[in-house]
């Protein structure tokens, strides 16, 4: 079997942008267990493999650095990793809400996109299949719906285009009655269903996503900003989802949480007054 290094350099290039296709990188906690990823064996395996990777891996790899960063001088123990060279980074918010924080954002000059994490998750409800009594998709005929709409409800119930119809329809509505959560601002009387009306939203200028927000607009908009948006599934239908909403596009993605190249959904998101 051929080694690595065995192989032509574009064929080790292929190779690289295969590992870190869709990587998401975190640090352990001190204490924590974990295993090796690819991507960190490919760094510390040997010194011309490591050189020939680390450039891919700023490239396209997104790097959470929330338990590196020391919260108030903004340092990074770890070797190699300059800041100016990271392209995709997620930072939690009780990490970019510090000073060590900002001085470590305002240092990624290179930067590509940075996500941030919705303090709330959106949620889709088991009750959303009890209330339905309309057709979604063509497994059952109308004409069901109308003569039997009981027995037609029973039925779209083993159906996964229904099933995943509901809870799309169920989570745009929700996300644009709580978009507030996604541009910073407090949760004051935010509903925390699909069908509540706005309610009172406060401006909370000492919330962190604010103050990043403010500045990246302030700046021209350098970067993409995305609002990663945990979903919480309580039908046991759905499975594992994820929200990405790109503040400059305005464009809401539903994906798979474990690869995020598995589109779900995608959706326009009106910030209008926000």
């Amino acid at each position: 079997m051929a080694r690595l290094l065995d192989l032509a350099l574009e064929v080790r290039n292929i190779i690289y942008h295969e590992v870190v296709r869709g990587a998401r990188v975190r640090f352990a906690l001190p204490g924590e267990k974990f295993r090796l990823s690819t991507c960190a064996a490919l760094l510390v395996c040997c010194k011309q493999i490591s050189a020939e990777f680390f450039p891919i891996f700023h490239e396209d790899v997104r790097i959470n650095l929330s338990t590196k960063i020391d919260k108030k001088k903004g340092t990074i123990p770890l070797p190699n990793i300059r800041l100016d060279a990271i392209q995709h980074a997620k930072l939690q918010l009780s990490v970019f809400a510090t000073d060590g924080g900002m001085i470590v954002l305002k240092g990624m000059t290179g930067l590509k996109s940075f996500t941030f994490p919705v303090e709330e998750t959106f949620d889709i409800p088991s009750h959303i299949f009890e209330c339905n009594t309309q057709p979604i998709c063509h497994c059952i005929p109308e004409s069901d719906w109308q003569t039997d709409w009981k027995s037609a409800w029973e039925a779209s119930m083993d159906c996964p285009d229904c099933n995943e119809a509901l809870a799309l329809g169920h989570l745009q509505r929700q996300i644009h009655t709580r978009k507030a959560l996604l541009v910073g601002k407090c949760r004051c009387n935010v509903p925390r269903d699909g069908y509540g009306s706005d309610g009172y939203e406060c401006a909370c200028s000492d919330n962190p996503i604010r103050k990043v927000i403010g500045a990246w607009e302030y700046s021209n908009q350098p970067f993409k900003l995305i609002a990663e948006a945990a979903i919480y599934d309580d039908t046991g239908f759905i499975g594992d989802w994820t929200g990405f909403f790109d503040l400059g596009a305005k464009e809401m993605v539903i994906c798979d949480t474990i690869d995020n190249d598995l589109i779900i959904d995608e959706f326009v998101v009106d910030l209008q007054g926000y």
